[in-house]
Parts: structure tokens; C-alpha cells; sequence
């Protein structure tokens, strides 16, 4: 969650669920700038460019507190909103993280419900291409060998497995009580 103001800016990360300040790059300050003037375009591109290095580290939907128009200015130049979720408009530097928390909460499962709707459309028409393939073995195989557009697996599936001598095939483990030995992993996919 990037937090913005005219002359300053933070980001909230949730790795584990909760939001905790990101401190690589942030918070950002626009020591220039003067009370009640608009953001400057500069500041604007230089949080970007600090979103951007955090992002491309750690790759996640992007959320954008700010008032208008600082906003829709920072909307305007940044090259970093490929996966925004939503915006929520308003001066929200100091609002709680418990708040915040709770205010985001639905922006983000409606941005993973419209990310399950595109997956499963993308899905569909990679079938009928002939560009699709099913199963962990497949899957395992298709991820050794080129670089998949995307992998969906099914919410709640496990799979321990062990990998093949030369590392190529994926061998299911059916025997739960293998779990644990130092050649098995555990799990090869779990969602």
C-alpha cells in the first residue's frame, strides 16, 4: 500500500498478513516542496522509481492512499500500477495500519476475484490452443523446460513429492508418511 501526500510518501507491505512499513527507500520526503502547493512532478517520479525497485523484489497488488490530485498526478506518470487493486482517496499517511487494514481488506479480495475470473478465461483459451497442460508431472516439466505464462492450482491441493534423478520429472509421493524424509518436498505445490 503506497501512502501519498503532496511532500511525503510511504509504503506498507503485508507479508504475513499484516501491514508493516517498508523501509528500503521509504518513507520519501520532498524536502522542497511548500505547504498547499500541488506535488511536484519531480517527487512524484522519484517515489515511483523507489516503488518500482521495491516491487520488482517483491511483486504484489498495489493499493494507492492519496488525495486528489495528487492521485491522479501520480497515476498519470507512474510505471509501476500494472497490478493496482484500487485507490483509496483521502489523506491516509497517519490513519492506523489497523485501520487501513480494514479499509483495503475488500479492495483486494475484489482484485483477487477479478484475478481468479481472468486466470480461468486465460485458462480456457490456452485449452483451446492447445497451450495448456494438467497435472503436477506436466506442470512440473512445462516449468523446467520454458517459462509458463501462469500456474493455477486448485485452492487446498498438497503434493509431497520427490524429484527424478536428473531433477527433470516430478514423482508423486502417495505415501503421506514419507513426508519429512530429506528427499521428499514437502509440498511440491500446495495453494
Amino acid at each position: 500500500m503506497l501512502l501519498l501526500a503532496a511532500d511525503r510518501a510511504r509504503l506498507l507491505d503485508a507479508p504475513y498478513g499484516a501491514l508493516v512499513p517498508v523501509t528500503h527507500g521509504f518513507p520519501r520526503i520532498d524536502p522542497g516542496h511548500q505547504r498547499g502547493a500541488p506535488a511536484r512532478e519531480s517527487f512524484l517520479r522519484e517515489v515511483d522509481k523507489s516503488l518500482g525497485a521495491y516491487l520488482r523484489l517483491h511483486p504484489a497488488p498495489l493499493v494507492i492512499a492519496a488525495a486528489q490530485p495528487t492521485l491522479g498526478a501520480f497515476q498519470k506518470i507512474s510505471r509501476n500500477t500494472r497490478r493496482l487493486a484500487g485507490t483509496l482517496t483521502g489523506h491516509h499517511l497517519d490513519t492506523p495500519t489497523a485501520e487501513l487494514q480494514t479499509r483495503i481488506r475488500p479492495v483486494i479480495e475484489d482484485y483477487l476475484l477479478s484475478r481468479q475470473a481472468e486466470a480461468l478465461t486465460l485458462l480456457v483459451q490456452r485449452e483451446g490452443q492447445g497451450r495448456a497442460v494438467h497435472g503436477i508431472t506436466a506442470a512440473w516439466l512445462a516449468a523446467r523446460w520454458e517459462r509458463p505464462e501462469m500456474l493455477a492450482v486448485e485452492q487446498g491441493y498438497l503434493q509431497p513429492a520427490r524429484l527424478s534423478d536428473g531433477g527433470n520429472t516430478l514423482l508423486p509421493v502417495e505415501d503421506i508418511g514419507e513426508v519429512g524424509n530429506p528427499d521428499v518436498l514437502d509440498p511440491a505445490f500446495r495453494s
